[in-house]
């Protein structure tokens, strides 16, 4: 997996700016699992070990937040916040808001991780995208700046 997460990284990379952080360490990824409480997806995890967070990767997710939670517009526990509010209006955030992590926002977006089902990107009070995998959410990333260049 990591394998496929490196390849959609380079690919990525010279399509956007900045460039992505730097690896998280062994004990900041162990910190966060601790925190959600349940193992990361592997795809993500393995990106945190390539890159620790990464700002500007998608127009819709402004920033992938860094294993401590650091994030340019929000941090993970704002957008956190900001995601579970939804449940006051959405069945389906009511339903999985206590299992997922948010991994990244925008500024009406959040991406999060949803165990069984992959990864979602929900804006403003809908899904707008769901993969089954970080890997695949990257590789999205990519075919999204591609068309816009």
């Amino acid at each position: 997996m990591s394998e496929r997460i490196r390849a959609a990284c380079e690919a990525l990379a010279p399509l956007v700016e900045p460039a992505p952080n730097p690896p998280a360490t062994d004990e900041q990824i162990a910190k966060l699992e601790s925190e959600y409480g349940r193992a990361l997806p592997a795809d993500y995890k393995a990106f945190l070990k390539l890159h620790d967070g990464w700002m500007g990767v998608h127009w819709a997710v402004d920033d992938l937040f860094t294993a401590g939670g650091d994030g340019d517009l929000q941090d993970r526990e704002v957008a956190t916040e900001l995601f579970h509010d939804q449940a006051d209006f959405d069945e389906w955030v009511l339903q999985v808001r206590d299992a997922t992590l948010v991994v990244g926002c925008g500024n009406d977006a959040q991406l999060v991780s949803v165990p069984e089902q992959g990864f979602v990107l929900y804006s403003q009070g809908e899904k707008e995208e769901e993969v089954p995998s970080f890997a695949a959410f990257l590789e999205w990333c990519v075919t999204e700046a591609q068309v816009g260049e």
